[in-house]
């Protein structure tokens, strides 16, 4: 029986991270995968486009990212001031909302989501119990009505009054209502922006998938010889012992898993009853995201649009093609959009793929369904997880229960987290770094 010191399970950016930061140090690891490498940063060339399967951008916080990024891509790499917009009654207008609401035409919307904000200043101050209290209390009925509650249940498909709050002071734009309401009345905001990605990289060249080539290649032919595309069947965590799909056994001394918690845990053998009960109360979003090629140009500068409205089948639409023009080829564009789903519902595509299409055509982003060019349909089953108000304990059961067993999981679904790229990679640096501490 083989014995391997660090198998790592996953080839998305958190699997690449630890495979890199463990190469770097001179420790030896084997990784696996049933796919190519990339997980959810992947794309997909087709007639000359290059799609990525949903919407990634490269946002860079911290220095160390930033510095990585920088090297890894050099010249293949573009800075880009984020062009957001939201779509409310057909009127375009930037994003947040939260912030522009006031360009919106309709007098008497304005006025609601000026009045909210007077009443939140006016109120007590609470303190909110849960995700939809929380935006209630921090924008005010008006802005609430219009696009926070609606955007948030068609991306969340979830009561937000079951959701809790641990995620939502990095990801969700906030402000003072006074100052809001300052700037609505002054109604200029054009020297600043707002929101967390104002500033963002992308790729110059092939699409989110050049990031996790450029890692690739960074790692040289380690990474060749140390990458099996195979599937991870059993674990057992107290021998120490897993079954790949090849039917080799191996022995190892620990893993490092960024597969989703639900998927790793049902492959364990002898897991406790309480465990298998926390994972069960994991939830998490599904995501339908539709690739399309277009004959034409679109006269828009947008890199994505958010639509609240529930009647528009679809809560976010990115222009590829306006985040590089490398992506598509001349004289076409290229779209992302996204729609998601409660997850393990049964979903009739056809149909929504034709509403979808239907709906960019009345919003102008298709002009006709014949300059259609390229189709590409990804069905991701776990795309967001949701925090409710379960989640915190039951991770904290599984993840503590697999540390144990010196089992790290970690990435978006391997730690049950809103993850971005970044934080994903740093999450797979600093596990690195304990482990390696720990040799």
């Amino acid at each position: 029986m083989d014995e391997i010191e660090n198998l790592i399970v996953g080839s998305g950016i958190a699997g690449l991270s630890v495979a890199y930061h463990l190469k770097e140090n001179g420790h030896e690891f084997i990784i696996i995968d049933i796919k190519k490498p990339g997980g959810l940063c992947s794309t997909i060339r087709s007639r000359g486009f290059f799609f990525d399967i949903t919407g990634h951008v490269i946002h860079c916080q911290t220095e160390y990212y930033t510095k990585f990024i920088k090297r890894i891509m050099g010249k293949n790499l573009l800075y880009l001031k984020r062009k957001a917009y939201f779509i409310f009654r057909q009127h375009l207008a930037p994003y947040p909302f939260q912030v522009y609401f006031y360009k919106i035409p309709e007098k008497n919307v304005v006025d609601e989501c000026i009045n909210g904000l007077i009443d939140v200043i006016k109120s007590e101050s609470i303190t909110p119990k849960n995700f939809k209290e929380w935006i209630i209390a921090n924008f005010g009925m008006g802005i609430s009505k219009y696009f926070m509650i609606p955007y948030n249940e068609k991306v969340w498909r979830f009561p937000l009054e079951q959701m809790s709050l641990h995620w939502v002071n990095k990801y969700v734009p906030k402000l003072d209502p006074k100052y809001l309401l300052k700037i609505v009345k002054a109604a200029s905001t054009t020297e600043k922006e707002y929101g967390y990605n104002v500033y963002f990289f992308y790729p110059k060249e092939g699409g989110i998938q050049a990031v996790i080539d450029s890692i690739i290649m960074k790692m040289g032919e380690e990474f060749n010889k140390s990458f099996k595309m195979l599937r991870l069947n059993k674990v057992d965590p107290f021998k120490k012992e897993a079954t790949l799909s090849n039917g080799m056994r191996i022995k190892w001394k620990r893993i490092i898993t960024t597969i989703p918690l639900p998927e790793f845990v049902s492959i364990l053998k002898r897991v406790p009853v309480s465990i298998k009960s926390y994972t069960r109360k994991l939830k998490c979003v599904s995501l339908l995201s539709l690739n399309l090629g277009i004959k034409g140009k679109l006269e828009t500068d947008a890199h994505w649009i958010y639509f609240p409205e529930r009647n528009v089948p679809f809560h976010r639409v990115v222009i590829q093609s306006n985040l590089s023009p490398y992506v598509a080829p001349d004289s076409t564009y290229s779209l992302i959009v996204e729609k998601s789903f409660k997850f393990g519902d049964k979903i009739h595509r056809k149909n929504i793929i034709n509403r979808m299409i239907t709906q960019l055509r009345k919003i102008g982003l298709i002009k006709s369904k014949d300059d259609i060019l390229s189709v590409n349909v990804n069905y991701i089953k776990y795309a967001y997880p949701i925090y409710d108000f379960d989640w915190h304990e039951s991770r904290s059961k599984v993840l503590s229960f697999l540390k144990q067993h010196d089992i790290y999981s970690i990435g978006r679904f391997g730690s049950w987290e809103y993850l971005s790229m970044e934080d994903a990679f740093m999450q797979g640096k600093d596990v690195t770094a304990k482990l390696i501490s720990s040799f």
